[in-house]
């Protein structure tokens, strides 16, 4: 008699979801996403954010611009023109960075003169800070799903005045009602609790200057590790350390893709520049040690580069955000957001 065939059930195929990226990335990513606390989302950040704007002819600050202290003495006018070289990270404009999926922005503000008003972009003097973020906020009107995260890595020369100044003018004027209220509570930032308060913006400030301003996050809740190397093998072993030994839970977390210029790189590359010698390599690197990852544990976090246009950065930061990840790892407290 012969065998009757079982009929196996088929399985239901699964379709993957379409990967979106660009400017509106973060308010197309899957609804099951929505609740997942920002901190364990794949986030494009750019290195020195504002570096686009610094201008080759404006009057360098000695003092706050360590390549050209370095240089000024030996090789007179030619120290500028090195100098600008050695410090632009990004060939983009903040609009721009902000189309192509950049949501991190690495912030460098030094004051210049006493006027309190007179805050720049960090090293050649470049242009009044206030302006520059006035730009964000035109571009956070046009696309209201989108989650910003300002951190201000370096504040230069700056007296209590001007640190006032500053967060006075993004919390009542240029962020006004879009600045998310300080609780603490960093597992309670979703997209869903940010989209619900109309909340578009998070300010990371150096906790001894934020004079407990009820919406700026000290800079005690976001971890980086930078890499402090001058070859691709150096920086991956720092990364893959870190990846490693796993990250700190319930923080927002940097993976910085650059290398470190030191005075012997530098004073044997006189005539080269940064993003040819050390920030092209060092991009091409992140995007292939972010592409071999497993992040099912939502070990990525806010990944780093110079000259983010390269080598599809973007794109492959926020295309983890596509792949299957357990998320159990992290213990998700509930916890309300509030903007000012």
């Amino acid at each position: 008699m012969p065998k009757r065939k079982l009929n196996k059930k088929k399985q239901p195929q699964v379709v993957p979801d379409k990967v979106v990226t660009g400017p509106d990335w973060m308010a197309s990513l899957p609804a099951r996403y929505h609740d997942v606390p920002l901190y364990c989302l794949a986030i494009p950040g750019s290195h020195n954010s504002f570096s686009f704007y610094l201008d080759l002819d404006s009057k360098i600050d000695q003092n706050s611009d360590p390549i050209y202290r370095q240089l000024c003495d030996d090789l007179g006018e030619l120290a500028s023109k090195i100098s600008y070289r050695w410090t632009v990270t990004q060939s983009l404009s903040l609009t721009q960075q902000l189309d192509l999926g950049v949501r991190y922005f690495d912030m460098r503000v030094t004051a210049r003169k006493g006027d309190k008003e007179d805050l720049n972009v960090f090293f050649r003097n470049g242009p009044n800070i206030i302006r520059a973020l006035k730009e964000i906020r035109r571009w956070m009107d046009l696309h209201p799903k989108e989650i910003i995260l300002l951190d201000f890595r370096v504040v230069h020369k700056m007296s209590s005045a001007q640190h006032r100044y500053l967060i006075a003018n993004m919390a009542e004027d240029i962020f006004r009602n879009r600045m998310l209220e300080y609780t603490g509570v960093v597992s309670g930032i979703t997209l869903r609790n940010m989209w619900a308060i109309d909340s578009q913006i998070i300010v990371f400030y150096p906790t001894e200057c934020i004079f407990e301003h009820i919406c700026i996050w000290p800079n005690e809740h976001i971890g980086y590790v930078h890499p402090c190397a001058q070859t691709t093998r150096d920086m991956v072993s720092c990364l893959n350390t870190r990846y490693e030994h796993g990250r700190p839970p319930h923080l927002f977390y940097c993976w910085d893709g650059v290398m470190t210029i030191t005075n012997d790189y530098l004073a044997n590359n006189l005539d080269g520049t940064l993003k040819d010698k050390l920030s092209k390599p060092a991009t091409k690197a992140i995007v292939n040690w972010v592409r071999n990852k497993d992040i099912r544990h939502g070990e990525m976090n806010v990944v780093v580069a110079d000259f983010v246009e390269m080598f599809d950065f973007c794109d492959e930061v926020i295309r983890l955000n596509y792949e299957v990840r357990d998320l159990k790892r992290y213990d998700f407290e509930s916890g309300m957001c509030s903007i000012v």
